[in-house]
């Protein structure tokens, strides 16, 4: 998906990009040997893709009911949230800005989300989608369905 996308929108070649998917940690992107950010996430029937030359983070979550209480009571970045779309905004935030910052979702969840962060929701429907990142001039493109 991620080839595809750089192909469809930068005239590029399957041989101008690498991709690496260690299972131990973050995926790794050479667009024309040049180092750039890739972050995946799916999630039900879902799959979303980022790719960027800053450091991002992207989750997507199929919405479905939970226990919120038992979700969020005892996790510090979940403090405050009582209603489902709470629930999903905050979840997919924690689980974008683990990604963004290369902590663990269990390290995320034990403290408030940093202020000097940017979130950028997408709800979608049946899904919440949320991109993480730093830069307050980012441009955000491409987003839609890739088929």
């Amino acid at each position: 998906m991620a080839r595809k996308m750089l192909m469809q929108n930068n005239l590029l070649t399957i041989a101008d990009i690498a991709i690496d998917l260690p299972s131990e940690s973050a995926p790794r992107l050479l667009v024309q040997r040049k180092k750039m950010q890739l972050s995946i996430s799916h999630s039900g029937t879902a799959i979303a893709v980022a790719l960027s030359d800053q450091p991002i983070g992207l989750d997507i979550e199929q919405i479905k009911c939970r226990d919120i209480k038992a979700l969020t009571e005892q996790l510090p970045a979940m403090a405050g949230v009582t209603t489902l779309q709470q629930f999903y905004q905050r979840w997919t935030g924690c689980e974008a800005y683990s990604k963004y910052s290369a902590d663990s979702i269990w390290q995320t969840l034990q403290r408030p989300l940093p202020k000097q962060i940017s979130l950028y929701y997408l709800p979608l429907s049946d899904y919440m989608l949320c991109l993480c990142y730093r830069k307050s001039d980012v441009a955000i493109q491409n987003i839609g369905e890739l088929r």
